[in-house]
């Protein structure tokens, strides 16, 4: 990990990087009501980076094939390119569109994070990656009443999923990450809202020289660590309490069955190898310096100290 509190003191670059959070994230969000059951509508993402078409890896149209065997009776969309601009700009307007817009196109990890938390929050239902499948129909695990679903990596000694899940920023929490490669909910459940709204003052305050850029920023930006953190925050403060009903902490592989296959996708960015800062600054001076920064970064951690 880059030592970033050296660095931010010791690049004046650093400091002309920094953003600042806004006052008014909460109406700049709209509400949507609050459902009590999970739509029976499986969601999935595959964006791509500029106008070549490229064909659905064969992991996906595999899992997508079991998905629907297993569960004919729910409705099933691979979201694509086409399908974002009308969805954000209809349903959230063109402030949240520009945060989305903000995120550098070769994230193409971090801008599927956000879209499917906006997805959810509108319209509920489940999201998938690409690379998860089931061994069970849903109908047999996922409660009428259910309203949100949690679950940490089976990741104790001897589990399938052994000693996943234990990030940088999420040491205090024993299981570590809550999954979002699969993600079961309501639509309008306040969690998503919670979730939406970290995620942008995250996208207004980052500062590569601080936040990282490539995985370890992608966790931190929109993937897993926000994700557990605000679902950690909700529990701890009531706003999240199982008694209520309002969620439900589940097995991945025991109670869901749920299978996640390890597998590279071709044909899409590769965030853990991306050197760019994920949110370029609008200074185009400082843009280009901060690319010319990590880009050398990078190449010195490769070639000189043989790092990934």
């Amino acid at each position: 990990a880059l030592n970033t509190l050296s660095l931010h003191d010791a690049l004046p670059i650093s400091r002309l990087s920094q953003g600042k959070a806004r006052q008014d994230y909460d109406s700049i969000l709209p509400t949507f009501p609050e459902g009590q059951s999970i739509p029976k509508h499986i969601w999935r993402i595959f964006i791509t980076q500029g106008t070549k078409k490229v064909p659905l890896p064969e992991i996906a149209i595999q899992t997508e094939q079991m998905l629907r065997e297993l569960n004919p009776e729910y409705e099933i969309t691979v979201v694509d390119n086409k399908f974002i601009e009308p969805f954000i700009r209809e349903n959230y307007g063109d402030i949240v569109w520009n945060y989305y817009l903000r995120i550098d196109p070769s994230y193409g990890a971090v801008r599927a994070d956000f879209l499917r938390y906006l997805i959810l929050y509108k319209e509920g239902g489940i999201y998938t990656d690409l690379k998860v499948s089931a061994s069970k129909p849903f109908r047999e695990t996922i409660k009428e009443n259910d309203r949100l679903l949690l679950s940490h990596w089976d990741n104790l000694p001897g589990e399938e999923h052994e000693g996943w899940g234990h990030l940088e920023g999420l040491e205090a929490i024993p299981r570590g990450e809550y999954i979002m490669s699969f993600i079961t909910a309501a639509p309008g459940h306040p969690f998503f809202r919670e979730l939406i709204l970290e995620v942008m003052r995250n996208i207004d305050t980052y500062n590569p020289y601080i936040h990282n850029t490539g995985f370890s920023g992608t966790l931190w930006l929109t993937g897993p660590v926000p994700y557990t953190l605000v679902a950690m925050r909700m529990q701890k403060d009531g706003r999240l309490t199982e008694e209520s009903g309002c969620w439900r902490e589940v097995s991945f592989a025991h109670d869901l069955g749920m299978i996640y296959t390890q597998v590279f996708l071709k044909g899409l960015s590769n965030y853990r190898k991306n050197a760019a800062p994920i949110i370029p600054v609008s200074n185009p001076i400082v843009s280009s310096l901060n690319h010319m920064y990590f880009n050398l970064l990078s190449w010195y951690r490769r070639r000189i100290l043989k790092q990934g």
